[in-house]
């Protein structure tokens, strides 16, 4: 939470764990101060494959969890701490005191609503072999509309919109391609098989949106190492970035073996410029490259700011804070090291990756927290 290192705030010490489990999707709330009731919950999805892409926003009356399949988003509402009634009921704490009992923001969770048309699409763009899903991103607007982007192994995007809640609006669906695509040897002559068993060169492998100015922009990191920018507003590729621009020698570069490139963003970024961090995985020479994009005079600009090599072996998952790039790397024995190092151009360039840690039992996914505690009960599956 916003306010989490706030003596005096309700959601001092407080955050929420999430993690996706096959279709199952699982919150956890917990305190470091007080003892939080009905703190878990799952979310089960049947007949659907979780996209582990999960975005959650704190707005000043809600917290807003965005949650994509291979075949429809959600978007689940729950309330902030702060709108939270104070509850009669105690609890018995480890030292045998007596201790007021705290409800979480899952306290009241049930499935009503989950399927209101404003919560929920289902998506009907694209063919079956089309809804093979690498990779997806969320983001939730100022106005309280949820866009989500899902890639395809065909090499298109399908962008799905829900209205603002309770706004009584209808959800949007758009699929977006390069014209210069081969759309007919895809759709038409390669059987749906051989479609499936591998990707082009405009498949994405990386995703992010950011409101610049008065337009949200899909960035999209693709196989061919070409970044490429999306305009909401006018749904066409507005910009193209060949990362491979920013790499001294390109000779017989390929991409490893069972690996892809990711991309994420800064937090905190303003509508004017947003910085991006992008992890290239060439086979023996990969490389982890920063940028900053913004739009002045509705021109937009990319800069390069320092590209950074890397001896590992694999990176698994990536996150970038205000101030450092952090990685989590896997050898091919599969130990489990973090990285990390400044975002800072000046430094990043020419500095040494500094290591975290090593042993395998103190590493976890970058992108999702651990399981939830062993004093917690085990909730049934909310059906959606």
């Amino acid at each position: 939470y916003r306010e989490s290192n706030h003596m005096s705030s309700v959601t001092r010490n407080r955050f929420l764990i999430w993690r996706c489990l096959g279709n199952v999707l699982e919150l956890v709330e917990q305190s470091l101060d007080v003892n939080l009731c009905n703190n878990a919950v799952r979310f089960s999805f049947p007949g659907c494959c979780l996209l582990p892409d999960v975005m959650v926003t704190e707005l000043a009356h809600a917290i807003v969890v965005l949650v994509a399949t291979d075949k429809t988003v959600h978007r689940l509402t729950f309330p902030h701490p702060t709108k939270l009634p104070v509850l009669t009921d105690t609890t018995l704490t480890l030292t045998g005191s007596v201790e007021p009992a705290h409800p979480s923001i899952l306290y009241n969770c049930s499935s009503d609503g989950l399927l209101d048309s404003s919560n929920y699409a289902r998506i009907t763009i694209g063919s079956a072999d089309t809804m093979l899903v690498p990779t997806c991103t969320a983001n939730l607007s100022l106005t309280g509309k949820a866009m989500f982007v899902l890639a395809t192994y065909s090499g298109s995007m399908l962008v799905v919109t829900l209205p603002s809640a309770g706004s009584g609006d209808f959800s949007q669906q758009i699929e977006l391609r390069q014209t210069s695509m081969m759309q007919r040897l895809w759709t038409g002559i390669v059987p749906t098989l051989m479609r499936q068993s591998g990707a082009v060169p405009e498949t994405v492998c990386g995703l992010c949106l950011h409101a610049l100015g008065n337009d949200v922009f899909i960035f999209a990191l693709c196989r061919d190492s070409k970044l490429r920018i999306w305009s909401t507003s006018q749904w066409e590729c507005c910009h193209t970035v060949n990362l491979l621009d920013y790499i001294a020698d390109v000779a017989n570069l390929q991409l490893a073996d069972d690996a892809q490139h990711l991309l994420r963003k800064s937090p905190g970024d303003s509508s004017k410029r947003v910085g991006l961090a992008a992890y290239l995985a060439f086979d023996g020479k990969q490389q982890v490259c920063l940028l900053q994009v913004e739009v002045v005079n509705n021109e937009m600009i990319v800069h390069h700011i320092a590209n950074r090599p890397l001896s590992t072996d694999r990176v698994v998952s990536m996150c970038v804070s205000r101030s450092e790039v952090w990685l989590l790397c896997t050898s091919f024995n599969g130990q489990s090291t973090v990285l990390y190092s400044s975002v800072d151009g000046s430094q990043f360039g020419c500095m040494a990756w500094c290591t975290v840690a090593s042993d395998d039992r103190y590493i976890c996914q970058l992108d999702s927290g651990p399981s939830a505690s062993g004093s917690q009960s085990d909730p049934a599956p909310i059906g959606i």
